[in-house]
């Protein structure tokens, strides 16, 4: 291309008709016969061997060699050109955690339905006490979702794991019992829900898969993506589930969930728990 751009000024006019195509079909031209070449531009193919000779070259085939040589060693520095901007672009590692976190939370809004959270609510909100199980990992779901049922309603437990049996004893068809059930599956908290579904308890199952021990237990079963690129799992998408479920139990128990939190309010006052600004 380089000769080309030298000698343009001092070829004849079809000669810089053919030069102006193949500068700029070069990665097409360079793999064509010159009947082709002539054909394409509306030139003739003696044209183009002259057109090979004005610039210096032997014959028309080393002229063919060059235009190639020209275009794959284009093509790799080109590739290399792309390789280091999508490396360039590429998401960080800080940018790659919060994506796959988002992703998860969007995958789990897609396996769920939102009458299932208003047939889920109107059976806490019916419960007359309410039952929560999961365990170590899971305790970032349950303890939160714990107090803050029992800040709104006022009748939340969550089980501790060495109690089951006594707790267990107690249920009655009136209750609830949300369960949390991610892989492993741990053996406690799906006996816990083989006793609760023998007493005709209710259930509420946070689990990942419908081939989950803890979904065919489930009244109403909740799907959330729990994996993660780190070593342990993630639950964030679990944690997006309670909030949701908190909220619709605050839209439809507005008026006794207000008076509860009047009631805790005013006894938070006798404590005077809050820092003060002086």
């Amino acid at each position: 291309m380089d000769k080309i751009t030298e000698n343009f000024a001092s070829l004849s006019p079809a000669q810089k008709k053919v030069a102006h195509f193949i500068e700029y079909h070069i990665n097409d031209v360079a793999f064509l016969s010159a009947k082709e070449i002539a054909s394409r531009c509306g030139s003739s193919e003696p044209t183009l061997h002259r057109l090979s000779k004005s610039l210096g070259y032997d014959k028309y085939v080393s002229m063919c060699k060059d235009m190639r040589d020209y275009v794959y060693e284009k093509r790799i520095i080109n590739r290399f050109n792309q390789f280091v901007e999508h490396k360039e672009e590429e998401p960080s590692w800080y940018e790659k955690h919060f994506m796959k976190e988002i992703n998860s939370i969007h995958e789990t809004m897609a396996l769920n339905k939102e009458e299932q959270f208003v047939s889920a609510t109107t059976m806490i909100l019916s419960a007359k006490r309410i039952y929560l199980a999961g365990w170590r990992a899971g305790l970032t779901i349950t303890s939160p979702f714990t107090y803050i049922l029992n800040y709104l309603l006022g009748n939340a437990t969550l089980i501790p794991q060495g109690e089951l049996a006594e707790y267990g004893a107690y249920m009655t068809e009136k209750d609830i019992l949300i369960c949390l059930g991610f892989p492993r599956y741990c053996k406690n908290s799906i006996r816990i829900c083989e006793i609760a579904k023998q007493k005709n308890v209710k259930i509420i199952s946070m689990t990942d898969s419908e081939l989950s021990p803890f979904y065919e237990l489930a009244d109403e079963a909740f799907l959330a993506i729990s994996r993660s690129d780190g070593f342990l799992d993630s639950y964030v998408a679990p944690l997006a589930i309670m909030n949701l479920l908190i909220k619709q139990i605050a839209y439809q128990s507005t008026d006794d969930i207000k008076d509860n939190m009047n009631g805790i309010e005013a006894i938070f006052e006798l404590f005077d728990l809050k820092f003060n600004w002086k």
